[in-house]
């Protein structure tokens, strides 16, 4: 028998999988219940949504369910320039503004593609792009937290392999900078048991965006030792969300 000694028996086991999310206090919508009612673009349903109040994008079904969840009167319609679309309101007391919801393709510079097409068509006042980002500093935020960034931070690759880390650039009007200091004011988790977790919320953040998804904790340290106040990481690379 030989005297050696596999490494692997060593090998530190693998972090346990993070617990599932506390269920929300309502269900969400699944993908059956998307584009129930459909609309010509040309009916007067889509036409008096025109133009829209607020813009959603969003990049995955996670993310679409969510906003889906919040809008009322849902009509789903088609147009050439960029594909489908949900229109609807939001319900704030006696407001009730116009939305429109999209999803983009998960590549890079969809996201802006999305935002040139849909904005000469819907001119929307406001435009959010909603998604789930990764913590640079995972010991001062969890699971669940609301980040809102107002601030972008991007770094990129040369064609000699060099990085590039570029400054930090305010991504938002100062109107909704003004705005979003006061966003998470009144407003509560969603969530069936609210003691079952602390959300904590992060308005005026720096979100860091790249052409990378950057998943080595190595790395993600040499990013953040170079964009000291960036909070946020984008999960899918520069110009993807």
């Amino acid at each position: 028998m030989s005297g050696e000694i596999m490494n692997d028996q060593y090998a530190p086991p693998p972090p346990p999988p993070p617990p599932p999310p506390p269920p929300p206090s309502f269900p969400l919508p699944t993908q059956s219940d998307f584009g129930r009612k459909r609309c010509d673009w040309s009916s007067d349903e889509i036409q008096s949504q025109l133009p829209t109040e607020i813009l959603l994008i969003t990049a995955n079904d996670h993310e679409f369910a969510a906003c889906y969840s919040y809008m009322k009167r849902v009509r789903r319609s088609w147009h050439d320039t960029f594909g489908m679309v949900d229109f609807g309101q939001f319900l704030f007391g006696g407001q009730r503004p116009r939305v429109a919801l999209m999803k983009c393709a998960q590549e890079q510079a969809a996201g802006v593609i999305a935002v040139k097409n849909a904005a000469e068509i819907l001119y929307p006042k406001v435009l959010l792009f909603v998604g789930i980002c990764a913590s640079m500093k995972p010991q001062l935020t969890r699971l669940g937290d609301v980040v809102i960034s107002t601030k972008l931070a991007s770094y990129g690759d040369k064609k000699d392999g060099i990085v590039e880390y570029r400054s930090t650039k305010a991504n938002a009007s100062r109107y909704m900078a003004r705005c979003i200091l006061w966003a998470g004011d009144g407003w509560a988790p969603p969530l069936r048991d609210r003691s079952s977790s602390e959300v904590a919320f992060y308005p005026d953040s720096v979100m860091l965006s790249g052409p990378d998804l950057v998943d080595n904790l190595e790395r993600r340290q040499e990013l953040l030792n170079y964009f000291r106040e960036a909070l946020g990481l984008e999960m899918e690379g520069a110009g993807r969300k």
